[in-house]
């Protein structure tokens, strides 16, 4: 067998695993995976969400503990080294009425404050691809 061949089979092997990661905690945290019932928008994004997720899996950027925690390393953001996903309370979902309706991200970045119990500014000073991952995990919890 080849180099090539067993790094392919490697790369195979870690997104099998990554694959069964993610659906992992997909039943430990709740979120609903069925496709059945979303139209083709919604349908398209689960699948850009579970493919950068399952990704970062692969990649060991994102570990799943027991409980359903999920941790992101952080790569290129050096004011944090890493955040930690706790299972969603009703404080979390609070944490969104604080801005009006119209600001989508303030409230995104205070239920990811919330829910890493972290403060928002980490966020605010986050930067790609670690902020966008951060930004995926919130948008699959959230249903």
């Amino acid at each position: 067998m080849t180099e090539e061949t067993k790094q392919v089979l490697k790369a195979h092997h870690s997104m099998d695993f990554a694959t069964a990661e993610f659906e992992r905690m997909a039943e430990l945290r709740d979120i609903d995976l069925d496709e059945d019932d979303l139209d083709a928008e919604e349908l398209s994004e689960l699948k850009r969400l579970k493919k950068k997720v399952v990704k970062a899996i692969a990649s060991n950027v994102i570990s799943i503990d027991d409980d359903g925690q999920i941790t992101i390393t952080m790569r290129k953001s050096s004011h944090i080294n890493s955040v930690t996903f706790k299972v969603r309370d009703g404080a979390s979902i609070l944490a969104m009425d604080k801005h009006k309706e119209s600001q989508t991200m303030h409230k995104l970045f205070s239920m990811m404050a919330c829910l890493t119990g972290t403060a928002v500014p980490t966020f605010s000073k986050m930067v790609d691809p670690d902020l966008g991952l951060c930004v995926s995990v919130m948008k699959l919890l959230m249903g």
